[in-house]
């Protein structure tokens, strides 16, 4: 059975996306984050617990952004970590969805909303997001895992090109 949970930003009350996704960074092993819009300030708010995810979970981590959305710095911060960094080209899509995805032991907790990697998106800014968490194999979780699927075989002119910017298996 499935929960669900509204997420907005509430710095005052230390509720913010960027303190949500950090907690379920830190304790999942296989993350995917998906966000049109990414600035290294938004990033850099998330770092610290990715590359504790990846040291300590060893988690797998695939992440898209829109090339002409990814801004400077952004890229070279990841090409430096153990993940998978997927670039969609304007030419094949332009990728607007924000949903953030983890998996660990058996469990899934998906954060569906407006907010971007950015830190206006996951501190400042008026956002608003669902949180649904379960089992894998509940009701919900096939829904969540269809447009993961969808999105990791979207056809890729040019970014299928560098093995790099493809995805890993859904």
């Amino acid at each position: 059975m499935s929960s669900t949970e509204i997420i907005f930003n509430q710095r005052k009350k230390g509720r913010t996306h960027a303190a949500v996704l950090t907690e379920l960074v830190l304790s999942s092993d296989r993350i995917v984050l998906c966000s049109g819009w990414m600035k290294l300030d938004g990033l850099q708010l998330l770092l610290p617990a990715i590359d504790e995810a990846i040291d300590k979970n060893n988690a797998s981590i695939t992440i898209y952004s829109n090339r002409e959305n990814t801004y400077p710095g952004v890229r070279e911060e990841l090409s430096t970590r153990k993940l998978q960094h997927v670039i969609v080209y304007k030419e094949d899509y332009y990728l607007h969805s924000k949903i953030f995805y983890f998996e660990s032991n058996g469990k899934y907790t998906a954060v569906i909303g407006s907010a971007n990697i950015t830190r206006g998106g996951l501190e400042t800014n008026e956002e608003m997001s669902v949180k649904i968490s379960g089992v894998i194999g509940d009701s919900e979780h096939p829904k969540v895992a269809a447009y993961l699927q969808h999105l990791a075989l979207r056809p890729r002119k040019r970014g299928a090109a560098n093995p790099a910017d493809r995805p890993c298996s859904v």
